[in-house]
């Protein structure tokens, strides 16, 4: 019984994974997918003032799953920093607000395939040098 009622915690751990596979698919039971964001890598970024919208910036970039599983589409992060390296803002942003279609993300990111974010934010001001994107 404790091993159906944690099921969930156990498959997150790298070591129990295959074993929870396995118990599930006798039980019939359905595992969360994997998550490892330290497999997710960021392709292309530009950050650029929004041609058509006073005092807002316009996001694009590129990213993809480089791990041997698909795994849920991150909560995409952007920060902006001043000069010092202190944070001016951040925005997170759930997939359903950078999917074109937000269905497709009870799916999963597959496996080595490039996902194109174009966000519209409004712009952090002069303090603002740096700019990162991260994903938890």
């Amino acid at each position: 019984q404790w091993v159906w009622f944690n099921r969930d915690a156990l498959a997150a751990e790298t070591a129990w994974r295959p074993a929870m596979e396995r118990f599930c698919a006798t039980l019939h039971c359905t595992l969360p997918l994997r998550v490892d964001t330290e497999q997710l890598a960021i392709i292309t970024r530009d950050v650029r003032q929004h041609p058509t919208a006073d005092d807002a910036l316009l996001i694009n970039a590129s990213f993809e799953n480089r791990a041997e599983f698909v795994q849920p589409y991150p909560v995409f992060e952007v920060s902006f920093t001043d000069s010092d390296g202190e944070p001016v803002a951040i925005r997170r942003f759930l997939p359903a607000e950078y999917l074109a279609d937000a269905d497709q993300a009870t799916d999963g990111l597959p496996v080595d395939i490039e996902v194109e974010v174009v966000l519209e934010v409004m712009d952090p001001g002069d303090q603002a040098v740096s700019f990162q994107f991260g994903f938890l």
